[in-house]
């Protein structure tokens, strides 16, 4: 039963990332938000701690997608005002996958959604970056301070660093172009991410270079940096497709 419910959930995910991988971003949402309300129904009655934490591992991916889901819409959106409302509801999406990574109870150990909250809110308004004042424009979001966010994010990475997949190189990385930490030169902070005998899935450097080219357009310190990687990353991506 347990192995049959986590099936279902499985094929649901993986269903709504077809359609967002389509842009068919709203219709992706519903079947993401039909797999969350699934895993909490079935977290609430769960008694056995790894099936909980197999449940709670989906519903904080879920979350994340979700939010992933909400930036890219917004990032494409037309008008500030549509794409100030999907970038809030894609922080609040990640605010709540965060929880659940926090949550004690379940042992998970991922910064993913911190991160991606952090990068949404920078991606709504600049001036979080290096001022929580940015949130009085913006009630319903706290007052973060992005860089001592993103330094907790890099202190837990450098705990992981035996991963070698792609979506922890990718964000690894970004994190330190974000806190310019070293003042390192872009094609060193990306040099694991490029090493020419990883292969990336092609939807890795699609949601990479979306977020990327956002933030190079922002008032950002390392803007500059961030430009350099995105045709960094362009190049190669081109590359791979040829």
């Amino acid at each position: 039963m347990m192995e049959n419910s986590l099936e279902h959930i499985d094929r649901l995910i993986t269903r709504g990332k077809r359609l967002r991988d389509r842009e068919r971003y709203e219709e992706a949402i519903g079947i993401f938000e039909e797999a969350t309300s699934l895993i909490k129904g079935q977290l609430q009655s769960a008694s056995m701690s790894t099936y909980k934490f197999d449940l709670a591992r989906r519903l904080a991916d879920s979350y994340g997608i979700q939010g992933g889901c909400y930036r890219r819409w917004g990032l494409a959106a037309e008008d500030d005002s549509t794409r100030a409302d999907l970038l809030l509801k894609s922080i609040r999406k990640y605010r709540e996958g965060e929880s659940v990574e926090s949550n004690n109870e379940y042992g998970i150990v991922s910064t993913y959604n911190l991160l991606n909250k952090t990068v949404s809110q920078i991606l709504l308004d600049a001036r979080f970056y290096d001022d929580p004042s940015a949130a009085v424009k913006y009630p319903e979001l706290e007052p973060i301070d992005a860089r001592a966010e993103l330094e907790k994010v890099r202190k837990e990475m450098r705990r992981q660093l035996h991963r070698d997949d792609s979506w922890f190189l990718a964000d690894h990385a970004l994190v330190s172009l974000l806190l310019d930490y070293e003042k390192e030169d872009p094609k060193d902070i990306y040099k694991e991410f490029l090493n020419p005998e990883k292969i990336h899935p092609s939807f890795v450097y699609d949601s990479m270079l979306a977020t990327l080219r956002a933030l190079a357009k922002l008032d950002l310190p390392m803007a500059g940096k961030i430009e350099d990687v995105v045709q960094r990353l362009d190049e190669r991506y081109r590359q791979l497709q040829n």
